[in-house]
């Protein structure tokens, strides 16, 4: 497959999950996450650690179009936003807004509740980034949520290059 149809297909899988939620709420339950550890989890029975799921809807989209994004902090892909940009070498490299391309991954800094910013969210590039603005696909967000929310949604976003970062990952080479 060439590098269009791989994207062609990581965008038409995104769309068939827009709306899915985890269950029950607050839970961290979700097919992404089940998937991608291997069981399923529910945060609000096993309080030990949390599944937060951004990250694993990211690498389990890519999976299911089979373009694998490998070993990254786990064997399916990512499940922690600042350990996949603090290892891009691994598995991909970061373009310009200007060579983005829908289907690449985009990774958002958000206020923390110290109010520091901090790398907390990411998802998939749904459209070009036109006059700072495009959308992206994002599992556990919500509308006053942006990164913990809950649901997978097609997003419309805000682009500036403080706060988005943008990554062609390797397996589109392949």
């Amino acid at each position: 497959m060439t590098e269009q149809e791989k994207l062609s297909k990581i965008l038409d899988i995104c769309k068939t999950y827009i709306g899915l939620k985890e269950n029950p709420p607050n839970s961290n339950n979700v097919i992404f996450n089940t998937r991608f550890y291997g069981h399923e989890v529910n945060d609000l029975i096993d309080k030990t650690k949390t599944h937060p799921w951004c990250g694993t809807s990211v690498s389990e989209i890519y999976q299911e179009a089979l373009c694998p994004l490998g070993v990254i902090d786990y064997r399916r892909g990512f499940a922690g936003v600042p350990y996949a940009i603090n290892n891009i070498s691994k598995w991909g490299k970061f373009v310009s807004a200007k060579d983005a391309k829908p289907g690449y991954i985009v990774f958002y800094k958000f206020k923390n509740a110290k109010g520091v910013y901090e790398w907390a969210h990411t998802g998939i590039l749904g459209s070009y980034i036109v006059e700072n603005k495009f959308d992206a696909f994002e599992g556990n967000t919500g509308v006053g949520n942006d990164s913990n929310g809950g649901e997978f949604m097609d997003r419309y976003r805000t682009y500036s290059p403080d706060l988005v970062l943008i990554a062609r990952p390797n397996c589109l080479d392949k």
